[in-house]
Parts: C-alpha cells; structure tokens; sequence
C-alpha cells in the first residue's frame, strides 16, 4: 500500500480544487455585467434569439441609409440548461455562449469594445441609433464600421420608435 502524510493529501486536494475552480470559470461574465451596466441586453445560445424588421414603406434620399425597428425575439428554452457531470469536468456548455448583444451607439465606448471582444461566440450586435435616417458617410457609420471591423460581428441597427415594449422580458 502507499503511504500519505496528511500534507500531501491536503496539497492533491487543492490541486484538484484549483483545477476544477479554473475549469468551470464563467469567461463571459465580465462581459454580461458590462453589457447591462451599459443598459444593454445580452441574449443566449440556449434562447434562440431571432431578429425581425417592422415593416416600414420609407423613402429616403440615395446618400442615406433608413434605419427601420428591428424586433429581438426569443424561441428557444427561458432558463440556463441543467449543467451535467460532463459539463462540471470538461467545461462549459456552448448553449451557455452569448451570441447576440443589443445596446445603444453611445453605450459603445472602447472600454466596452474590449469587453465584447472576450465574447467568443458572439455574432451580432443589435445598435439602437439615435435617428431613424443617417447619411452613408456620418461619424456614426463610420464608427460602426471600425466596430465591425474590430469585432468581425454582424452590426443590425435599429430605431426605437415605442413599439419596443412588445419586446420579450430579458
């Protein structure tokens, strides 16, 4: 038989407890507190969020682009899957990930950017602009597309006009 003293034991143990406390470490929750203190809404894997326009007949002048309400709709599971045995040894469960951010242009400073980019799954981000026509080459366009480019993301944007209190509770 092998023999232990009370100190090797003791050490094994917290070894393992290390190991399982880095392994089941939440990398995205930095990220998600970020985002609603920034009064944003961050959507799941698991919730199947799907973006749909408001039908709208708008004419707008060929230099500017009409900024429609966009609708973030969730069809998938209300609650977090139930972690398994598995899921507590290998890590984390990709139905977990955060794939779709919604959040207001003035929301999106650097400090912010450099939080999303953490994000590995995600793959849109939801723009509420602060006028419903903007001119192709504007500041905000701009700004937008150094963020795509930063991020590699779909950018949606949208224009609240009050029929957002349809929305689904976060």
């Amino acid at each position: 038989m092998f023999r232990f003293r009370i100190r090797t034991l003791l050490l094994s143990i917290l070894c393992i407890a290390c190991f399982f406390a880095w392994r089941n470490r939440d990398p995205e929750s930095g990220a998600i507190t970020a985002v609603e203190n920034a009064n944003g809404r961050v959507h799941f894997k698991y919730q199947g969020p799907a973006i749909a326009p408001y039908p709208d007949d708008a004419a707008v002048p060929g230099d500017s682009i009409y900024i429609s309400q966009l609708l973030v709709k969730r069809f998938g599971a209300t609650e977090p899957p139930i972690r398994t045995l598995t899921e507590f040894l290998v890590g984390s469960n990709p139905e977990r990930r955060v794939v779709a951010v919604e959040l207001s242009l003035a929301e999106l400073k650097p400090k912010l950017l450099a939080t999303l980019k953490s994000l590995p799954d995600l793959d849109t981000i939801v723009v509420e602009m602060p006028t419903q026509t903007i001119a192709r080459t504007s500041k905000e366009m701009r700004t937008l597309d150094n963020i795509q480019a930063l991020l590699s993301v779909n950018i949606q944007m949208t224009f609240d006009r009050g029929l957002t209190s349809q929305r689904s509770p976060p």
